[in-house]
């Protein structure tokens, strides 16, 4: 069995639309002849561009192996053998000590184990290079465990039941 998942579906919808409107809108623009202004909406479009092509990737995870693809083209790729940790981390680092306050939980995998220290690290400089991750929620995390079938980490995630 093989499911494929975006990275996170809701930041990608709304990145997309950002992209759409600043486009159409920077176009407006060079069409009543305002260059600069054009230039500016150009430029924020390139940007939640990025964003949508790293909220946007596509998670496949099948029995062998779990890969990270980029429109149709594969960025990194693990086997279930080559994954030391997976685990569950709250974007919300600095939560002033109210460990309810996570923020969006992410699913990582990674080749190595890690400590807390580099688990916040992790959060720190969030998003990872070397890892691949997805956002949490409990369908993901259910067949994630079907296939991984060891202890499942936890950072940051407040009141998550695993």
């Amino acid at each position: 069995m093989e499911k494929k998942y975006f990275v996170n579906p809701v930041e990608f919808t709304a990145a997309m639309c950002t992209v759409i409107v600043s486009a159409v809108i920077s176009c407006s623009l060079v069409y009543i002849r305002r260059p600069v202004s054009a230039l500016v909406f150009f430029l924020i479009a390139l940007l939640f561009l990025k964003v949508s092509f790293t909220t946007g990737a596509k998670i496949t995870i099948n029995p062998d192996r779990i890969t990270r693809s980029v429109l149709g083209k594969t960025t990194i790729s693990f086997t279930w053998d080559e994954i030391s940790e997976v685990g569950v981390a709250g974007s919300r680092i600095f939560n002033k000590g109210n460990k309810e306050k996570s923020g969006t939980l992410y699913i990582y995998f990674s080749k190595t184990p890690m400590t807390d220290e580099e688990r916040f690290q992790m959060m720190l400089k969030w998003p990872p290079k070397d890892k691949i991750y997805l956002e949490h929620d409990k369908y993901r995390m259910d067949f994630i465990q079907t296939m991984y079938g060891k202890k499942v980490q936890k950072y940051n995630t407040g009141s998550l039941k695993i």
